[in-house]
Protein backbone atom coordinates (compact mmCIF):
# COMPACT_ATOMS: atom_id res chain seq x y z
CA UNK A 1 0.00 0.00 0.00
CA UNK A 2 2.85 2.38 0.85
CA UNK A 3 4.47 1.76 -2.53
CA UNK A 4 1.15 2.51 -4.27
CA UNK A 5 0.75 5.77 -2.32
CA UNK A 6 4.33 6.76 -3.11
CA UNK A 7 3.75 6.13 -6.83
CA UNK A 8 0.51 8.16 -6.84
CA UNK A 9 2.19 11.04 -4.98
CA UNK A 10 5.13 11.04 -7.39
CA UNK A 11 2.85 10.90 -10.45
CA UNK A 12 0.61 13.71 -9.15
CA UNK A 13 3.65 15.87 -8.37
CA UNK A 14 5.06 15.39 -11.87
CA UNK A 15 1.72 16.10 -13.54
CA UNK A 16 1.21 19.27 -11.50
CA UNK A 17 4.69 20.47 -12.35
CA UNK A 18 4.15 19.61 -16.06
CA UNK A 19 0.97 21.73 -16.16
CA UNK A 20 2.85 24.67 -14.68
CA UNK A 21 5.75 24.21 -17.13
CA UNK A 22 3.48 23.87 -20.18
CA UNK A 23 2.04 27.30 -19.49
CA UNK A 24 5.51 28.77 -19.66
CA UNK A 25 7.90 28.73 -22.56
CA UNK A 26 10.61 26.09 -22.39
CA UNK A 27 13.57 28.06 -21.16
CA UNK A 28 16.83 27.21 -19.52
CA UNK A 29 15.21 27.96 -16.18
CA UNK A 30 12.40 25.44 -16.75
CA UNK A 31 14.86 22.76 -17.88
CA UNK A 32 16.90 23.29 -14.72
CA UNK A 33 13.69 23.21 -12.66
CA UNK A 34 12.86 19.78 -14.16
CA UNK A 35 16.30 18.49 -13.27
CA UNK A 36 15.86 19.60 -9.68
CA UNK A 37 12.16 18.84 -9.26
CA UNK A 38 12.10 15.21 -10.48
CA UNK A 39 14.76 13.98 -8.02
CA UNK A 40 13.08 15.99 -5.26
CA UNK A 41 9.67 14.44 -6.05
CA UNK A 42 11.20 10.95 -6.02
CA UNK A 43 12.96 11.64 -2.72
CA UNK A 44 9.80 13.10 -1.15
CA UNK A 45 7.65 10.18 -2.27
CA UNK A 46 10.12 7.62 -0.96
CA UNK A 47 10.66 9.21 2.45
CA UNK A 48 7.00 10.04 2.90
CA UNK A 49 5.78 6.49 2.35
CA UNK A 50 8.74 4.23 3.17
CA UNK A 51 7.93 1.47 5.63
CA UNK A 52 9.25 1.85 9.15
CA UNK A 53 11.45 -1.08 10.16
CA UNK A 54 11.60 -1.18 13.94
CA UNK A 55 15.00 -1.38 15.58
CA UNK A 56 15.98 -3.98 18.14
CA UNK A 57 15.66 -1.36 20.89
CA UNK A 58 12.13 -0.41 19.77
CA UNK A 59 11.08 -4.07 19.73
CA UNK A 60 12.57 -4.61 23.21
CA UNK A 61 10.62 -1.62 24.57
CA UNK A 62 7.42 -2.97 23.00
CA UNK A 63 8.13 -6.45 24.46
CA UNK A 64 8.17 -7.93 20.95
CA UNK A 65 11.63 -9.48 21.10
CA UNK A 66 12.60 -12.95 22.23
CA UNK A 67 16.17 -14.08 22.81
CA UNK A 68 17.38 -17.68 22.70
CA UNK A 69 21.01 -18.69 23.31
CA UNK A 70 22.55 -21.71 21.62
CA UNK A 71 25.74 -23.74 21.84
CA UNK A 72 27.09 -24.99 18.51
CA UNK A 73 29.39 -27.96 18.04
CA UNK A 74 30.23 -27.96 14.33
CA UNK A 75 28.96 -26.45 11.11
CA UNK A 76 28.80 -26.70 7.35
CA UNK A 77 27.50 -24.28 4.75
CA UNK A 78 26.25 -23.57 1.26
CA UNK A 79 27.67 -20.75 -0.88
CA UNK A 80 25.59 -17.72 -1.73
CA UNK A 81 23.39 -18.31 -4.77
CA UNK A 82 21.49 -15.52 -6.54
CA UNK A 83 22.50 -12.95 -3.90
CA UNK A 84 20.47 -14.63 -1.11
CA UNK A 85 23.46 -14.76 1.24
CA UNK A 86 25.34 -17.74 2.64
CA UNK A 87 23.60 -20.69 4.29
CA UNK A 88 24.90 -22.25 7.52
CA UNK A 89 23.86 -25.40 9.36
CA UNK A 90 25.09 -25.64 12.96
CA UNK A 91 24.80 -28.79 15.04
CA UNK A 92 23.54 -27.96 18.52
CA UNK A 93 24.24 -29.78 21.80
CA UNK A 94 20.89 -31.58 21.74
CA UNK A 95 21.60 -33.05 18.28
CA UNK A 96 19.28 -30.68 16.38
CA UNK A 97 20.51 -28.38 13.62
CA UNK A 98 19.90 -24.64 13.43
CA UNK A 99 19.78 -23.11 9.96
CA UNK A 100 20.78 -19.58 9.00
CA UNK A 101 20.56 -17.80 5.66
CA UNK A 102 20.79 -14.19 4.59
CA UNK A 103 22.98 -11.36 3.42
CA UNK A 104 23.41 -10.16 7.00
CA UNK A 105 25.71 -13.18 7.53
CA UNK A 106 28.38 -11.49 5.39
CA UNK A 107 29.02 -9.25 8.40
CA UNK A 108 30.50 -12.28 10.21
CA UNK A 109 32.57 -13.68 7.32
CA UNK A 110 36.36 -13.55 7.38
CA UNK A 111 38.05 -10.79 5.40
CA UNK A 112 41.30 -11.84 3.80
CA UNK A 113 43.20 -8.87 2.50
CA UNK A 114 46.79 -8.00 1.61
CA UNK A 115 46.58 -5.21 4.15
CA UNK A 116 46.99 -6.80 7.62
CA UNK A 117 44.92 -4.03 9.23
CA UNK A 118 41.92 -4.81 7.00
CA UNK A 119 41.90 -8.53 7.80
CA UNK A 120 39.06 -9.88 9.93
CA UNK A 121 38.73 -13.39 11.35
CA UNK A 122 35.58 -15.48 10.97
CA UNK A 123 33.04 -14.70 13.71
CA UNK A 124 30.14 -16.98 12.72
CA UNK A 125 29.26 -19.83 12.83
CA UNK A 126 30.52 -20.06 16.39
CA UNK A 127 30.21 -22.10 19.56
CA UNK A 128 27.96 -19.69 21.50
CA UNK A 129 25.45 -17.25 20.04
CA UNK A 130 22.12 -15.61 20.81
CA UNK A 131 19.31 -15.20 18.29
CA UNK A 132 16.86 -12.32 18.76
CA UNK A 133 13.52 -12.87 17.01
CA UNK A 134 10.34 -10.89 16.58
CA UNK A 135 7.85 -12.59 18.93
CA UNK A 136 4.85 -12.25 16.61
CA UNK A 137 6.35 -12.39 13.13
CA UNK A 138 9.16 -14.82 13.88
CA UNK A 139 11.93 -13.27 11.78
CA UNK A 140 15.50 -12.86 13.02
CA UNK A 141 16.11 -9.31 14.23
CA UNK A 142 19.69 -9.68 15.43
CA UNK A 143 22.40 -12.24 16.01
CA UNK A 144 24.98 -11.87 18.78
CA UNK A 145 28.10 -14.00 18.64
CA UNK A 146 29.89 -14.85 21.88
CA UNK A 147 31.93 -17.99 21.45
CA UNK A 148 34.83 -19.28 19.44
CA UNK A 149 34.40 -19.27 15.66
CA UNK A 150 33.63 -22.63 14.04
CA UNK A 151 35.28 -23.07 10.67
CA UNK A 152 32.70 -24.83 8.45
CA UNK A 153 33.65 -28.45 7.72
CA UNK A 154 32.62 -27.93 4.12
CA UNK A 155 30.92 -25.23 2.07
CA UNK A 156 28.90 -26.71 -0.76
CA UNK A 157 28.28 -25.08 -4.11
CA UNK A 158 24.66 -25.92 -4.96
CA UNK A 159 22.48 -24.48 -7.68
CA UNK A 160 19.16 -23.25 -6.26
CA UNK A 161 19.73 -24.37 -2.65
CA UNK A 162 16.20 -23.43 -1.50
CA UNK A 163 14.71 -25.87 -4.02
CA UNK A 164 17.14 -28.59 -2.88
CA UNK A 165 16.41 -27.94 0.80
CA UNK A 166 12.67 -27.98 0.19
CA UNK A 167 13.05 -31.30 -1.59
CA UNK A 168 15.09 -32.80 1.27
CA UNK A 169 13.30 -31.27 4.26
CA UNK A 170 9.78 -31.28 2.85
CA UNK A 171 9.42 -27.55 3.51
CA UNK A 172 11.01 -24.25 2.55
CA UNK A 173 13.38 -23.51 5.47
CA UNK A 174 13.53 -20.02 6.96
CA UNK A 175 16.36 -18.18 8.66
CA UNK A 176 16.66 -19.40 12.26
CA UNK A 177 14.71 -22.65 11.77
CA UNK A 178 15.70 -25.50 14.06
CA UNK A 179 15.73 -28.84 12.21
CA UNK A 180 14.97 -31.78 14.52
CA UNK A 181 14.11 -34.54 12.04
CA UNK A 182 17.60 -34.89 10.50
CA UNK A 183 20.93 -35.86 11.95
CA UNK A 184 23.79 -33.49 11.15
CA UNK A 185 25.82 -36.10 9.24
CA UNK A 186 22.81 -37.29 7.24
CA UNK A 187 21.85 -33.78 6.10
CA UNK A 188 25.45 -32.90 5.26
CA UNK A 189 25.86 -36.10 3.22
CA UNK A 190 22.50 -35.64 1.47
CA UNK A 191 23.48 -32.12 0.42
CA UNK A 192 26.84 -33.40 -0.82
CA UNK A 193 24.90 -35.31 -3.51
CA UNK A 194 23.62 -32.02 -4.94
CA UNK A 195 26.95 -30.21 -4.79
CA UNK A 196 28.74 -29.28 -8.01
Amino acid sequence: MRLFLAAITFYASIMLFAVVICRERLTLLTVLAWRIFIPFALWRSYYLFRPHIPTREELELADLLSAVSYHGLRAFGIEDYNDEGPHYFIELQDGSIIYFVGQYLYEYEPIEDDDPEAREPRRFPCTDFTVYRHKEEGYTVDLEVHGKALEPEVIFRIKDPFYVLEKLLGRWPEDGDVITDWRYEDLRDALREFSK
